[in-house]
């Protein structure tokens, strides 16, 4: 079997996304290559994984984030803060208008920049936006890419904590353009 070395700096952005005590390496290398190849929804049912839409997600409390994609375009961070991030940065390219952008995502956004409250500033879009729990980043995301008519897809595993929905198992969420 082959063996490659990767950049201590690659090393920590696989364990970012890895799901602890589930994945191995070679296991999140698998997952980014399916990601890359395109693997579809149905694969995914066919591998039991459980995938949910983006409009009826399942209680999403205590999930870690771990990859996710609108379009082609995959956040800067393997987390639902960058799922958000990108999913503002998208819909802001066709819709500029501040009010009509909070709208459309359903998301808390100022002019400007506002950094108190849990608000993030996006300097490059001169606008600053409200951090969310996981279910509303689902919405946001759900949202952005509908607007968009593009496909998203989210995978993310229940945390082994108490009030997890169904602890230790990966599921996805997912919106298709048919």
């Amino acid at each position: 079997m082959p063996q490659i070395e990767i950049s201590d700096g690659d090393f920590l952005r696989l364990q970012a996304i890895a799901v602890p005590l589930v994945d191995t390496p070679a296991s999140v290398v698998n997952r980014l290559l399916d990601m890359h190849d395109g693997q579809t929804t149905e694969d995914k049912k066919s591998k039991n994984i459980k995938v949910y839409g983006f409009d009826a997600p399942p209680p999403l409390v205590h999930v870690k984030f771990i990859s996710g994609i609108i379009g082609v375009h995959q956040p800067e961070k393997q987390n639902w803060d960058s799922m958000v991030n990108l999913s503002v940065k998208l819909t802001h390219k066709q819709e500029k208008s501040v009010e009509r952008l909070a709208k459309i995502l359903d998301l808390n956004i100022a002019k400007g920049l506002k950094d108190d409250e849990g608000y993030k500033y996006l300097p490059d879009l001169k606008l600053s936006y409200q951090g969310v729990s996981a279910k509303h980043a689902a919405k946001v995301i759900g949202n952005a890419a509908r607007y968009l008519k593009e496909g998203a897809h989210v995978d993310f595993v229940w945390r082994q904590k108490d009030g997890a929905f169904a602890p230790g198992q990966i599921a996805a969420l997912s919106y298709d353009i048919n």
